[in-house]
């Protein structure tokens, strides 16, 4: 067994240890080479995958709770920022100004900010994204959500981007079809045939 285990962890050459056997047969070669084949081939591979494998799902748990603390981390400071607006808003209607929420985020909000690491400007592009109906008042609710969409993961901006941005076209074309249901009704009604 000892000598078994020098030729499959290199501590001996094989020609060394495979000369005895050969004065027994010649059989002994291809027997002795197919085993050391397969257990360096097959089984301490198979040792080093398992091995990686439990690596692999130890490093996947902790970064998924390091990840979990900070989106819990993140929503407590978002909730905090949105207490914040919602006490700073004279408003009662749960929206706030653009000029407003510009002012509160450079002076006391600022920290919350900085603490999700946001920059001043990607919150008020954020903003002005959900401002669908172009009055520079939004949301306070959706605003900070938006935030925290932000700040968990930046490639899903897109997705908010294009979700507000469909819903910011659906209000022209609710308007224009109001101005035009509008008008068709009033250019009938001139012709004198609706009553």
């Amino acid at each position: 067994m000892y000598t078994l285990t020098l030729v499959i962890s290199g501590g001996l050459p094989w020609q060394d240890l495979l000369r005895p056997l050969e004065t027994f047969s010649m059989w002994f070669r291809p027997f002795f080479v197919l085993f050391v084949g397969c257990v360096q081939f097959g089984v301490l591979n198979i040792l080093a995958a398992v091995f990686v494998s439990f690596v692999g799902r130890h490093v996947n748990s902790h970064h998924e709770e390091r990840l979990q603390d900070e989106f819990l981390k993140d929503s407590a400071t978002v909730e905090n920022l949105r207490h914040q607006l919602a006490t700073s808003n004279p408003r009662d209607d749960g929206k706030i100004s653009k000029r407003r929420l510009e002012k509160l985020l450079k002076t006391t909000c600022q920290h919350y900010l900085t603490s999700l690491d946001l920059e001043l400007e990607a919150a008020l592009d954020m903003f002005k994204m959900l401002d669908t109906d172009d009055t520079d008042t939004g949301s306070i609710d959706e605003f900070v959500c938006g935030l925290l969409q932000l700040k968990g993961n930046p490639d899903n901006i897109h997705v908010a981007t294009m979700m507000y941005e469909n819903k910011r076209i659906m209000l022209r074309i609710s308007r224009l079809t109001k101005i035009v249901e509008t008008n068709f009704t009033r250019l009938l009604t001139q012709e004198g045939e609706l009553p």
